[in-house]
């Protein structure tokens, strides 16, 4: 099996709103190891061809410089979360949101859509993030478990008031029709006393009833529905405080 045929198996069907979350790196090394050559762009058209024309593929392309003073252009400004966003920022089918840090690169039905989002916070209403928890999103995962790679996870903190997170604003250039201007935007930061980082616990792997993980090749490919996983997490937060919490 070649590494384009392992996308006929993953559990995504013509029509999905797909955001994918990916460290291509196990991948490449297992394809070069199997004597093929990995393209990226290859890669990519094959899920695209998958979920279709009424179909949604979305790719983070965050960067956490704006929050340095540093402007944001939307075509240029990098993605810091895999190889796999700037690939999509340099491609003419794909487009970019507005959030200068938690960006996402978009193609297909809903693209024109989320282009137009233009919150100034990062994760709750009117966001990417809550977009993916109304339409049933599925969040697929290549070579990172979905626990350790789940940037969702601060939509149902947002939505819930965490007291270990607090909106935080940031002031910089923003590239815009060809000007830069000012502008403000904000995300949910950690409490640094309260939280070094978010916690997922691996009992939420039997709480999933739409999970869907395999291993080709070795590599991790799983599949999570964002608003099942939504549910889980805001009533989690709510009541127990046993799956999703904060570690120092």
């Amino acid at each position: 099996m070649g590494y384009l045929e392992i996308i006929d198996k993953l559990s995504i069907q013509k029509g999905d709103i797909v955001n994918i979350s990916s460290d291509l790196l196990p991948l490449m090394c297992v394809v070069r190891k199997n004597k093929e050559k990995f393209d990226a762009n290859l890669f990519l058209d094959k899920i695209i061809e998958k979920v279709g024309n009424e179909g949604t593929i979305l790719i983070p392309t965050y960067n956490w410089d704006f929050c340095k003073g540093k402007t944001f252009d939307p075509k240029k400004t990098p993605s810091q979360v895999g190889s796999l966003g700037n690939i999509a920022i340099k491609r003419k089918d794909f487009r970019r949101t507005k959030h200068p840090i938690y960006s996402f690169c978009v193609i297909g039905k809903d693209s024109e859509y989320l282009i137009q989002l233009d919150p100034k916070n990062a994760f709750g209403k009117g966001t990417v993030f809550e977009y993916l928890y109304q339409q049933k999103a599925k969040n697929l995962f290549i070579g990172l478990d979905y626990k350790k790679a789940l940037t969702f996870v601060h939509f149902p903190e947002e939505i819930v008031g965490v007291d270990y997170r607090y909106q935080k604003k940031f002031v910089s250039g923003y590239k815009q029709n060809n000007q830069i201007i000012k502008k403000e935007y904000q995300f949910y930061v950690r409490e640094p006393k309260k939280c070094k980082m978010t916690y997922i616990d691996e009992k939420l792997d039997k709480l999933l009833k739409n999970y869907w993980y395999d291993n080709f090749y070795g590599v991790y490919f799983g599949i999570v529905d964002l608003k099942e996983i939504g549910d889980v997490m805001i009533s989690d937060l709510k009541n127990n405080k046993e799956i999703v919490y904060p570690i120092l």
